[in-house]
């Protein structure tokens, strides 16, 4: 259960460091980096959060029958992934945009089974708190889209 916790966190630093590095990106718009800047914060908050849960004492986080692994470890390589292709020089605003919402879908799916999985009030509530902050990163991201559509087409 604990490591399940650790890596739920892991996924979320890695999307604020992909969101950080998006932020400086010389050539995406001042407004997409204000976006990706935002979102990296709200990345960083998240693991936050559930560095609170890691500290709490054991009995008041049971261990479940059955935990979300392999979804858990798709979305971690995803994520992984997304950090190198993240460091390409030549990224476009377009697809760096495209692949934060692909990633944050895949995000709000783990969080939604960890709210059916878990059988912890508190564990339920902050995964879906952290699906909802997702849910809002994702209309934030096509809000960008459709303005870079409209702008490049």
């Amino acid at each position: 259960m604990y490591q399940y916790l650790m890596d739920c966190r892991k996924v979320e630093e890695i999307a604020a460091r992909i969101y950080r590095i998006f932020a400086v990106q010389k050539i995406f718009s001042a407004e997409v980096k204000a976006v990706f800047q935002q979102l990296s914060q709200d990345e960083a908050a998240h693991a936050r959060q559930l560095d609170l849960v890691i500290q709490a004492d054991p009995r008041e986080v049971p261990v479940v029958a059955r935990i979300a692994r392999d979804k858990l470890n798709e979305v971690l390589a995803l994520a992984a992934s997304y950090e190198e292709q993240a460091k390409h020089p030549e990224l476009r605003e377009e697809d760096a945009l495209r692949m934060a919402v692909k990633m944050e879908r895949e995000f709000i799916k783990v969080h939604v089974q960890n709210v059916l999985t878990f059988r912890n009030q508190k564990l339920e509530k902050l995964f879906g708190e952290l699906a909802q902050g997702d849910q809002q990163h994702i209309d934030r991201l096509n809000a960008c889209v459709t303005a870079w559509n409209e702008k490049n087409t």
